[in-house]
């Protein structure tokens, strides 16, 4: 037991010791392995969970080359929701990094449920 100790903390102390630009300390510790308070990100699972689970049929109209829209198939609302919404860890990256940073003006292009302008926006009181 005393040596996984040992090894556990050199191997912390050696882990901080090899980054050496202070900006990337800074964000490592800060932003990647900073535990959040899961309660202000409960709501947002909650609506995670309940999208993953809306068996809601969408049709899907796409465009080709000369703008003709395709032929219309559809699919469900899980689905989209499973494939194209974030993990849950990515998006307490992005909630703590809007926090650390106090980031006010964002811009962001493709997302199809909300999931990651949920956290972001979470993050940040106005």
């Amino acid at each position: 037991m005393g040596y996984r100790f040992f090894s556990y903390i050199c191997y912390r102390i050696k882990r901080k010791r090899y980054v050496h630009s202070a900006f990337v300390y800074n964000f490592i510790v800060s932003v990647l392995k900073q535990k959040t308070d899961s309660s202000r990100r409960g709501e947002i699972k909650k609506i995670r969970n309940q999208l993953l689970k809306n068996k809601y049929n969408l049709p899907l109209i796409g465009l080709t080359e000369n703008k003709a829209p395709l032929s219309a198939s559809s699919t469900n609302l899980y689905a989209i929701a499973k494939r194209f919404s974030t993990s849950i860890k990515i998006g307490r990256i992005l909630y703590n990094l809007v926090k650390h940073y106090h980031l006010r003006h964002i811009v962001e292009f493709g997302t199809s449920t909300g999931i990651n302008t949920a956290y972001m926006a979470k993050a940040h009181d106005n």
